[in-house]
Order: structure tokens, then C-alpha cells, then sequence
């Protein structure tokens, strides 16, 4: 499917672009509760990938809707939609 993309990789090299690191207040604890989700997705995705049991065009657009929150900085809502990304994969 892909590669885990470090978050925090990808916003140094947004902030070494001129772009805002994060947001007031820090970040740090969602990005790594994010982090650990993306982790555990990805080989979740590779035992459904394994046996099948696959919806892919869901998967898509709920990565697609992960990726938006990401973009705009929210963190704690690409964590929940991941996790539950996870749950319903798990029980497929």
C-alpha cells in the first residue's frame, strides 16, 4: 500500500519552507498518539490486504479524509478517524 510517514519529519520540512510548525499550545501529543495509529494501520492494512478481505474504495476515501486533517493542522481528528479505520478492518 505504501510507506509511514514520519509527521514530524514533514513538518520540520514544512517550517524550513516558511510554513507554521505548529499550531500554539504544542502538537506533540497528538502527533505521536497520530504517529502510533499510522503504525499500527499499516500492518493492519497488510492483514487485510493478506486474507482479501478488503473495501477498498472505503479505505481510500478514509485515507483521503486523514490526509485532510493532516493538511489542516487536526491532528486528534486524523487519529480518530485512523483508529477507527483500524477497528473496521479488524472486524472485516
Amino acid at each position: 500500500m505504501g510507506e509511514v510517514v514520519s509527521i514530524e519529519a514533514y513538518r520540520r520540512a514544512r517550517a524550513g519552507r516558511g510554513a507554521v510548525a505548529s499550531r500554539p499550545g504544542g502538537d506533540d501529543a497528538a502527533v505521536t498518539r497520530l504517529e502510533q495509529a499510522v503504525r499500527a494501520l499499516e500492518s493492519t492494512l497488510d492483514e487485510a490486504v493478506g486474507t482479501g478481505d478488503l473495501d477498498e474504495p472505503a479505505v481510500r476515501r478514509e485515507l483521503l479524509a486523514v490526509s485532510g486533517a493532516v493538511a489542516v493542522g487536526r491532528y486528534a481528528l486524523a487519529t480518530e478517524r485512523t483508529e477507527r479505520l483500524i477497528t473496521r478492518l479488524r472486524r472485516s
